[in-house]
């Protein structure tokens, strides 16, 4: 349960109580009515006293939810930790002048980690990123496509400029982003003088994403 949803439960909580407060104050006024009346008017407020419970629990099984996942959280984090510290300790050991003599595609692997160490756990420090890079792999599968089709690019910097392509189409396609509306608007900024290529990028350059198209798109890719 989202916390949209909890303070809407809270609220309908709210509305419930007032509801009832109202009942109260006109079965004071309504002493002199007659019994099938203040029945009716008892009828509605045990029911509402039922919905007030009801909304109560959910509230609460709600917080207890999210507590047992803090926790869960917190016991996997620590594991992370550790684990993390296990393989930085094996990867210095790896990088010493006393390490065994390795292969060169070995040697390549551990100064490929080691250089990209801080960018491996990242997504510790930060929600948005995830743990591997499958969703990514499953986007660049048109330009695997491209390549084993077309045999060859024709030179190493066509092969740069096929990726690129595929770079841009892919991401404007996880935002949600018309790709005809974002080479437009970015060569219009490049024409006019616009260096800063960080808010040059499908997601921060200012057009209205289509989140329902680009859910579609991740799902055909699932």
């Amino acid at each position: 349960m989202s916390d949209i949803e909890k303070s809407k439960l809270i609220q309908l909580l709210m509305e419930q109580r007032d509801d009832l407060r109202k009942l109260l104050e006109e079965m004071r006024q309504r002493e002199e009515k007659s019994s099938r009346e203040k029945d009716a008017l008892l009828q509605r407020i045990a029911e509402l006293m039922e919905q007030i419970c009801k909304l109560t629990k959910l509230i609460e099984e709600r917080d207890r939810k999210i507590s047992n996942l803090q926790s869960h959280l917190d016991v996997a984090n620590r594991y992370d930790r550790t684990s993390q510290k296990k393989m930085r300790h094996k990867l210095d050991e790896m990088l010493s002048d006393c390490a065994p003599k390795h292969g060169d595609l070995m040697r390549s692997a551990v100064r490929y980690f080691d250089h990209f160490w801080t960018q491996v756990f990242r997504y510790q420090n930060d929600g948005k990123y995830t743990i591997d890079n499958n969703l990514a792999e499953r986007f660049i599968r048109p330009l695997a496509n491209e390549r084993k089709n077309s045999l060859f690019f024709g030179s190493h910097k066509m092969a740069r400029v096929s990726a690129a392509y595929h770079s841009v189409i892919s991401t404007c396609k996880f935002h949600g982003i018309s790709i005809l509306e974002y080479l437009k608007k970015f060569f219009r900024e490049i024409v006019a003088g616009n260096r800063d290529y960080q808010k040059l990028m499908p997601a921060t350059i200012g057009i209205p994403a289509n989140k329902s198209c680009a859910n579609e798109h991740r799902d055909k890719l699932a």
